[in-house]
């Protein structure tokens, strides 16, 4: 996952919307958002080379996301892998069903040292608790020989937009994505609507927020973060949406979760030129999930814009 917004409003009815893409090497094998068998409270794609995932949703309500921290000269080829915190933080909320003070201690305790994964920024809980954990700062302290200090924070309602670098610095492609979404008015839709998967509001729907999300407008050359990648990559990564043969934008993936305990999600997969192949949808309350597919030939009926700020 490499760019993520959130809107946190616990108070609203659509409690906690999120529309993420997840940029990848294209040769990693991947499968496309399901129910996994082997943990079915969870719905999530799942990475079929380390077995965690960067995105997913649980039957009681949870979400939680991961973006790596971009920083090329601090990988570790022997690092835990990052994905399984998501799959962690799902299968943790849905025995606690939730996380309290204490229960959130002891999960991330049961990590193990955050400095044995490579950079991460893990946004994790439900539409009443969200919290951000990063271990950037940790990393730094340790090679530094200091004494190694952090802490999850929770997070205030409102609005955020995650990229590669912490939640709180902003790049090119935050700013752009973060003023598109924050126009999006969630008092439009509802619980009720989204069940309906193939109703012409749902797909309304879904289709404006994938359509800003494929926005792939790169940033100016003097306003591009400096990652310590070259400028050509840099320029490359600078889009909310990447296109290209090796590396791109793999997925798109919406998240509500309401107040009524409804919850929709759904991922729009895309090939190295950036076409769609495959769209999947859940809707799930009361513990009954529903769930339509779409494949290539239909997609490509319809293509998204591209380079779009709106």
């Amino acid at each position: 996952m490499c760019i993520a917004y959130i809107r946190f409003q616990p108070a609203q009815e659509a409690a906690l919307f999120v529309a993420a893409n997840r940029d990848e090497f294209h040769a990693r094998p991947t499968a496309f958002a399901t129910r996994w068998e082997d943990l079915p409270d969870i719905i999530a794609g799942r990475d079929l080379e380390a077995g965690g995932t960067w995105l997913g949703i649980n039957q009681q309500g949870g979400v939680a996301l991961i973006t790596n921290i971009r920083n090329p000269l601090a990988i570790r080829n022997e690092a835990k892998s990052r994905g399984a915190l998501v799959r962690n933080a799902l299968c943790w909320q849905a025995r606690h069903h939730g996380f309290t003070p204490a229960t959130l201690t002891e999960f991330i305790k049961e990590q193990g040292p955050l400095e044995k994964y490579n950079g991460f920024n893990l946004i994790f809980g439900d539409s009443k608790k969200l919290y951000y954990l990063a271990n950037d700062a940790l990393i730094k302290q340790i090679d530094a020989q200091q004494p190694a200090k952090y802490a999850p924070y929770e997070l205030s309602p409102g609005s955020y937009t995650l990229s590669n670098a912490d939640l709180f610095t902003v790049w090119p492609k935050t700013k752009a994505l973060g003023s598109s979404l924050d126009g999006i008015d969630l008092t439009a839709i509802s619980s009720s609507d989204l069940k309906h998967l193939e109703s012409s509001t749902t797909q309304d729907f879904i289709n404006l927020i994938f359509e800003k999300l494929a926005n792939n407008q790169q940033a100016p050359d003097d306003l591009l973060p400096k990652t310590g990648v070259s400028d050509d990559l840099e320029k490359l990564l600078s889009s909310p949406f990447i296109i290209s043969p090796d590396y791109g934008t793999r997925c798109s993936s919406i998240i509500l979760h309401f107040k009524d305990g409804g919850s929709f999600m759904a991922e729009r997969s895309f090939n190295p030129q950036g076409q769609a192949v495959h769209q999947v949808m859940f809707y799930q309350k009361d513990g009954i999930i529903v769930s339509t597919k779409k494949d290539k030939a239909h997609l490509l009926l319809c293509p998204l814009s591209r380079s779009s700020n709106a």
